[in-house]
């Protein structure tokens, strides 16, 4: 490397795969810049030395595998396939059972990139509502009976009257130091917090949640009333 002289400082090193006459460079997986390259390093220019700085290591995106985890959940301890099996059963299972039958009467792209996916079945009270965050960075949304909810990256809402599951850093006021995934379903179709038995469902992170203003500790599943 040929320093010019009389140059000192940091400098960054981007690198980026080749440009298209029509379409620029294509995007790399990671943080691009807006010219879609990523950050290989710096080099420190201080009198004759040089440096290379390796770049320093990105905080994790959220956990795209968020489905094979258990720890402290209902699964924990079982083979991969099968805590995926049981948990993407807790949500889809009733999801689809509600909204087999509704029509999809919005689908939006929200946030501040537009990585958020808002999808809604149904109208009026029984109305289903679908959010999900695929962007890089926590997303804050305000439900219909619940609050507002945090979003981590492929962090999740569905809320119904007599069904709810999050993947979420707090939920109805209780916070979570990292994300935790539960469901809540009426066993008596009666909206959650009119029901005397909500089923509760625990697929991983901190046991406690919070229905109405009881708090409680749900290692696994219960039974609890939702008033």
């Amino acid at each position: 490397m040929v320093v010019p002289e009389g140059l000192s400082g940091t400098f960054d090193i981007r690198i980026g795969l080749f440009k298209t006459l029509n379409e620029g460079r294509p995007k790399l997986r990671g943080l691009c810049d807006k010219e879609r390259r990523v950050m290989a390093g710096k080099v420190k220019v201080a009198g004759d030395k040089v440096e290379f700085l390796p770049p320093e290591p990105a905080a994790p995106l959220g956990d795209p595998g968020l489905f094979v985890r258990a720890d402290s959940g209902w699964a924990e301890g079982l083979h991969p396939m099968d805590r995926f099996l049981k948990n993407t059963q807790e949500v889809l299972g009733p999801l689809n059972q509600l909204t087999s039958k509704m029509q999809m009467t919005e689908h939006q792209l929200i946030g501040p990139s537009q990585a958020v996916r808002r999808s809604v079945f149904g109208s009026g009270p029984g109305a289903v509502e679908t959010i999900v965050n695929l962007g890089a960075g926590n997303y804050n949304q305000r439900t219909k009976d619940w609050g507002e909810i945090t979003l981590p990256p492929y962090g999740f809402m569905v809320e119904g009257p007599s069904f709810v599951a999050f993947c979420a850093l707090n939920f109805n006021g209780l916070g979570y130091s990292a994300p935790a995934f539960f469901t809540l379903r009426s066993l008596d179709g009666k909206p959650i917090k009119q029901s005397a038995q909500v089923r509760v469902f625990h697929g991983f992170g901190d046991s406690r949640v919070k229905i109405g203003a009881a708090e409680l500790k749900v290692p696994k599943e219960a039974v609890v009333p939702g008033r």
